[in-house]
């Protein structure tokens, strides 16, 4: 079966980065057209470069024993506030060779598409249900923090996601669950934050895979995500495409259209300059939008 063939791939990766052999994962990835993903054991959590994985850190101290691991009797997602937005608890049950999503962030959720809590490693498509599997089986045999950075496959809007993995010693001494920090990166997303118009990124199917600050004000209450609605769905916008992204970047050059805005039973226009991006091997259209006025 796939899925049991799944998790056996998982597993020897895992006893491989048990031994230290980076080698098997790598080839996952590249078989998978990927880059290899980046792996380190035992890491600084506070000399990372990132100020929410300084904070993990430093906010998980208190909670750690001498042997740097997370303790199930003085651990509690309630001390980390606000952080739990981008905090994975995941456990190995009872007879299961895959972890179990007990709470999964609702920042990760909205960047994802879907809430995963309830659902298992194997639940995820393609190589990177392997990759988690194979991280946290190893991280659980090594008893180590591990810190791991890699591209998700090319579907979502997000150059990286950077999970800082702390295993969490049982009462009865056993290492059956980790506290994953897991937070998403995209070289494009701060320079569409600071435009003052909104801007709309959109896969070839209409979809909007991403939103500035004033899209999100705008179109969605200020809400970040979820990533998978169309345009209309989410932004009321009757806005039509003459040619694919990858077309459009074939000439790179922007068209530019006029659209109409529903908003509370409301109709207003849009100016739409449409862009073609290529992220990583996919392409997408940059819609940026300003109102018509009168």
């Amino acid at each position: 079966m796939p899925g049991n063939a799944r998790t056996n791939s998982g597993s020897d990766i895992a006893e491989a980065l048990v031994r230290g052999d980076f080698g098997p994962v790598n080839r996952l990835f590249a078989d998978a057209g990927s880059p290899p993903p980046y792996i380190q054991w035992s890491p600084d959590l506070r000399m990372v470069g990132s100020s929410l994985v300084s904070r993990f850190a430093y906010a998980c101290r208190p909670m750690c024993r001498e042997d740097g691991l997370l303790q199930s009797r003085d651990f509690s997602l309630r001390t980390f506030g606000a952080m739990r937005d981008w905090l994975m608890h995941v456990r190995r049950l009872p007879g299961e060779t895959a972890f179990t999503y007990l709470h999964y962030g609702n920042g990760i959720a909205q960047h994802y598409g879907k809430d995963m809590t309830g659902a298992t490693t194997q639940d995820f498509p393609s190589h990177v249900s392997d990759f988690f599997l194979a991280i946290y089986l190893a991280a659980c045999a090594r008893e180590e923090t591990v810190l791991t950075v890699h591209q998700p496959p090319l579907q979502m809007f997000v150059s990286t996601w950077r999970r800082a993995v702390i295993p969490v010693r049982g009462t009865d001494g056993a290492v059956e669950e980790l506290l994953v920090l897991n937070t998403p990166e995209n070289a494009l997303q701060p320079g569409l934050e600071i435009l003052p118009v909104p801007v709309l990124i959109v896969d070839d199917a209409s979809r909007v895979r991403y939103a500035n600050k004033p899209a999100r004000i705008a179109f969605d209450q200020g809400g970040y995500g979820p990533w998978d609605r169309t345009v209309f769905d989410y932004a009321g916008l009757d806005l039509m495409f003459d040619e694919t992204p990858e077309d459009a970047l074939r000439h790179g050059m922007p068209s530019m259209t006029r659209c109409l805005h529903l908003q509370h039973q409301r109709l207003s226009s849009f100016n739409a300059t449409i862009s073609p991006i290529q992220h990583f091997e996919q392409a997408f259209y940059v819609v940026l939008l300003t109102p018509v006025d009168g």
